[in-house]
């Protein structure tokens, strides 16, 4: 074998072990790259759950800490009526619960390039939620070349939490006093009606009052 063939095999081989070699890089770097994107999900949907587990806990109490449950009661008597409107106590409770989801952020490994987080309440007169949504955009490696191809759009991650705000007494309370309304409402009709104790319609109505409660 003459020296100029060995000289041809050698760059053949080195040729080929630079594509091989390159093409494992990416393959590892991509699998790498995809349990970050894993990691980071799991962070955010974690972030959303604990944010609103522990703001639908402490909705009742905006004078304790989220964290650590102190503090002292600080609520109005009649603050769930103010509940319905968008005033300045719920804002700032949903402001903590959004400072909160911040700072669980903090522990993933990846810089999104744009982070929406969104903390609404809902009041539903029988039952109350704290619910959090998080979005996040995330880069993409090599994403210049990507676009070059006709890709290279950021890669999202959203994830929504609702949690139901745990107030049974309150719950019970809304009950008695629906039934109560009830009986009142009930006793009015037979009144005005002149259906009196023994009318058939009646009975049935007071059947069902039993019954709802």
């Amino acid at each position: 074998m003459s020296a100029s063939t060995q000289k041809s095999y050698k760059s053949s081989f080195t040729l080929e072990a630079v594509i091989v070699m390159s093409a494992i890089l990416l393959i590892l770097c991509a699998v790498l790259y995809a349990f970050m994107l894993l990691y980071q999900n799991i962070v955010t949907v974690y972030a959303a759950n604990y944010a609103a587990q522990q703001g639908a806990v402490n909705w009742i109490n905006s004078g304790i800490d989220m964290e650590t449950g102190e503090g002292k009661y600080k609520e109005e008597i009649y603050y769930r009526i103010a509940e319905f409107a968008e005033t300045k106590t719920v804002k700032n409770k949903k402001a903590k619960i959004e400072d909160m989801v911040k700072e669980k952020l903090k522990s993933g490994i990846l810089s999104p390039k744009k982070s929406d987080i969104k903390v609404e309440f809902k009041n539903y007169v029988v039952q109350r939620q704290v619910q959090v949504e998080i979005t996040q955009e995330l880069p993409i490696p090599f994403s210049g070349i990507i676009q070059f191809f006709g890709g290279g759009k950021p890669f999202e991650i959203s994830t929504k939490a609702v949690a139901v705000v745990p107030e049974p007494a309150e719950y019970i309370r809304n009950i008695d006093y629906i039934g109560e309304i009830a009986t009142s409402l009930l006793d009015w009709v037979k009144e005005k009606l002149n259906l009196g104790s023994d009318g058939e319609a009646a009975n049935k109505m007071e059947d069902a009052l039993k019954t709802v409660k």
